[in-house]
């Protein structure tokens, strides 16, 4: 199968951290794939599992500012889609994090439960990952104009990446978002809430482990009581998969996979 034209994907970048898994994803799908990276940031190392895959056609280290090289590889190949890893998700943030990052970050967390990667490698993965959209959060500023988000782990819960996630997609939407990050007893959140000067409209908690399903019936129930229908909430993340909608009568929205994540920001905007 080539590209969504009949052509050949081109991905520049494709040797980095990030653009590796872009890389993956199209050739699970069957696509054509030729990686051009001038290794500036890039490691071969990345992508040397591909070379054996009939669909990954090439790996050409070049610059993309160099003429004669981008000359040779577009006479050579009729490419009609071209991924640059250094416009098209660094410039769309929602791009980025519903097209990349959460596919991704679905992906690991698969693979850790098949023990296929280790703990430490899933955490080396997240911390990258981390760090990326926390810079990605500092460029985009503070905002009040559209209301107040607060964006809160299950109590117990340590994975963080939803919640940056969203905090770096709704700030840039123009909301007030407050990502308590860390977890919090649920009645210090509570109070929390209670003491802040403009009382929020949406609380969005996340779950990624399932251990904590228990947590979060008791959490949703103890913040409906404390706010009746003040707030709305909105629930997400891995830990929810399998799980029926039905389970959760507090919760106005819930997010489990990718296309109710899309709905979901569709919605605020």
């Amino acid at each position: 199968m080539k590209g969504l034209d009949g052509n050949i994907f081109l991905v520049t970048g494709g040797a980095g951290f990030i653009g590796r898994w872009v890389v993956k994803s199209l050739l699970d799908k069957n696509y054509d794939v030729v990686v051009f990276d001038n290794l500036s940031n890039g490691r071969k190392i990345n992508i040397i599992e591909f070379e054996g895959n009939s669909h990954f056609k090439e790996f050409v280290i070049a610059d993309i500012t160099n003429q004669e090289n981008v000359n040779e590889i577009f006479l050579k190949y009729n490419f009609s889609t071209f991924i640059e890893m250094t416009s098209q998700f660094q410039k769309n943030n929602q791009t980025f994090i519903t097209c990349l990052i959460t596919p991704l970050m679905t992906e690991v967390g698969e693979l850790w439960a098949q023990t296929e990667i280790s703990t430490a490698e899933e955490h080396v993965i997240s911390n990258r990952v981390e760090k990326i959209i926390i810079d990605k959060i500092s460029r985009v500023g503070v905002s009040n104009g559209r209301g107040t988000i607060i964006l809160a782990p299950v109590e117990g819960e340590q994975h963080v990446i939803s919640l940056l996630s969203l905090e770096l997609i709704f700030s840039e939407l123009g909301y007030h978002t407050i990502n308590i990050g860390r977890p919090l007893p649920i009645r210090s959140m509570i109070q929390y809430i209670k003491e802040l000067k403009r009382r929020p409209q949406w609380l969005f908690m996340s779950i990624t482990l399932r251990a904590y399903i228990g947590t979060l019936y008791r959490n949703l129930e103890s913040i409906r009581n404390a706010f009746n229908d003040d707030i709305k909430i909105a629930i997400g993340g891995q830990g929810l998969i399998e799980k029926n909608r039905k389970e959760f009568p507090e919760a106005d929205v819930i997010v489990i996979n990718e296309q109710d994540l899309q709905k979901f920001i569709d919605f605020m905007s």
